[in-house]
């Protein structure tokens, strides 16, 4: 009893050193192995049943209250081993508990009793007593071994699920960071806080970022990377999905041009967590799109001549400057000119179209009365509509409308596109309405006719170059096909917009809208 103490504390200082052993062994990252871990685990778990059992004994057997440190190494086998491992560890505890009330009751070692002198002798006197004192420690045992070998084995099952699932969702992020890195499109990915948080090696390159570290920074914050500040003020300052299309140049004179893309990022619950830039590379497209629109600027030029030419000598031929023709000769000759001057009227649409895509479209803009412009157009196009007998009706404004700054002749030639469409596409003795309008921001004009209709399938391509509608190509009406196209340009440009409706054999109308702005130098 005098030497528990220090027993106690040999036990003790053994148990810290063996587990400082191990924690430096297992630190040694270089010189842990499988074999090594598994034969330090055994190690351990001997040397927690040996601390075990020594502390079981000098605490008083199963008097006292050492009893519960007996259950340790039961735990730590349920941790580092398999079930067939917690029942092994579980029997030895309990045949060295047993040894070691045995060799008390025999009186082999002493009884380090707990209690005073007369109750231990009383209980290690009676083997009735000893035994059940030994069976409830045993079972005890036992009741622990399997409680934590099964959660350990459940726990196991959890940790192999995991790794497994671990595994896969390696796998399939190693097979996303492959697809991203390997794309030809830079791709910018910003967090919830517009932050960024991936940059693709097209996108470094595009950027021109050399090595620089950008990440949980915000695009504005980065000021030492021109092409990206140059991205965030093409898409207004704002990091935010709206659908649209912007174009960025870099680099000169070796300008690459590219499509910047925003889009949002959200999980399959629909949950929003970023927003991607996509930085595709249309070099290659706008260097063919240039070089069309230089060939066929270069050809309208090269025609604009001799048709000039071929108009003037058919004029003259009809007024008789060469002579009295006949009937037959008239219609002849008058077939030829106006069938010129649809090509002139090619030419000139081809010639605008090509000025529109390279920016050399010139304005001049003075005030102008939109009113005007459209009774100016309504008494050129009389002839057309009275040839087809379509009744058109104008809406006038009941109140003076405002004057706008704009270009004359470029919207006076979207008005008459419009009347004109509306005329050409509507059946005989068909009906046309304009109307005018103003909310004090913008002019309206609406053109509005029953006549053939736009196919739905088509009403998307409605404003693109040389579109022409399935329906009005089988019916064989004139066009080129760049009317629309040419209106819109105009109409944007002067700040305003164009749209429609359309219901196939049901009639179309058309809104262009411009603002009313405050007239120069008036």
């Amino acid at each position: 009893t005098e030497n528990r103490p220090v027993m106690q504390w040999v036990s003790v200082a053994l148990f810290v050193t063996y587990n400082l052993v191990y924690y430096f062994y297992i630190r040694n990252e270089s010189k842990v192995t499988t074999k090594g871990l598994k034969r330090m685990a055994l190690i351990q778990v001997a040397c927690d049943v040996f601390f075990a059992g020594l502390m079981f004994w000098t605490t008083g057997s199963i008097e006292g209250q050492g009893i519960v440190l007996l259950f340790f190494p039961v735990v730590l086998a349920a941790i580092l081993f398999r079930p067939i491992g917690v029942a092994i560890t579980s029997g030895v505890v309990i045949l060295t508990t047993g040894l070691i009330i045995y060799l008390e009751y025999a009186r082999s070692i002493d009884h380090i009793q707990l209690y005073i002198d007369d109750i231990a002798p009383r209980i290690y006197e009676n083997p009735v007593a000893t035994l059940y004192g030994y069976l409830a420690v045993a079972v005890a045992i036992t009741a622990i071994a399997v409680y934590f070998g099964l959660t350990s084995k459940i726990l196991r099952q959890v940790e192999e699920s995991l790794r497994q699932r671990t595994g896969e969702l390696t796998t399939e992020k190693n097979k996303i960071d492959a697809v991203v890195a390997n794309l030809i499109d830079g791709i910018v990915l910003l967090d919830q806080d517009e932050k960024i948080a991936l940059l693709n090696p097209e996108a470094r390159s595009i950027l021109g970022l050399k090595g620089k570290n950008i990440y949980g920074k915000k695009i504005e914050e980065v000021t030492d990377v021109p092409n990206l500040t140059k991205i965030y003020e093409i898409l207004g300052k704002k990091i935010e999905w709206t659908g649209q299309k912007h174009e960025l140049a870099i680099g000169s004179p070796l300008a690459r041009h590219f499509q910047i893309i925003t889009s949002p990022v959200v999980t399959i619950d629909d949950k929003r967590i970023g927003v991607m830039i996509i930085l595709h590379d249309v070099t290659r497209e706008k260097e063919i799109e240039h070089l069309k629109t230089e060939f066929v600027s270069i050809a309208a030029h090269q025609l604009r001549t001799p048709l000039s030419a071929i108009k003037w000598t058919l004029k003259m031929a009809l007024d008789g400057d060469a002579g009295q023709l006949s009937a037959e000769q008239n219609d002849l000759l008058s077939g030829g000119y106006q069938s010129n001057e649809r090509m002139i009227t090619l030419v000139n649409d081809l010639l605008n179209v090509a000025r529109i895509e390279e920016g050399r479209l010139v304005y001049e803009m003075s005030a102008i009365a939109l009113e005007e412009l459209i009774e100016i157009v309504l008494e050129q196009s009389k002839p057309i509509s009275d040839k087809k007998e379509i009744k058109i009706e104008f809406l006038k404004p009941q109140e003076i409308l405002p004057e706008t700054e704009a270009d004359r002749e470029k919207i006076q030639l979207v008005v008459q596109n419009l009347i004109e469409n509306a005329i050409k596409y509507t059946e005989p003795k068909g009906e046309v309405t304009i109307s005018l309008k103003s909310d004090k921001i913008n002019l309206e004009m609406m053109v509005k006719d029953n006549g053939m209709g736009i196919p739905s399938h088509q009403q998307e391509r409605v404003f693109s170059k040389f579109f022409r509608a399935d329906n009005a190509m089988k019916k064989g009406a004139e066009g080129t096909g760049m009317g629309l196209f040419i209106c819109k340009s105009i109409v944007e440009r002067h700040g305003g917009r164009i749209w429609f409706e359309s219901e196939e054999n049901k009639g179309s109308s058309f809104w262009f809208t411009l603002p009313i702005k405050t007239i120069k130098n008036k």
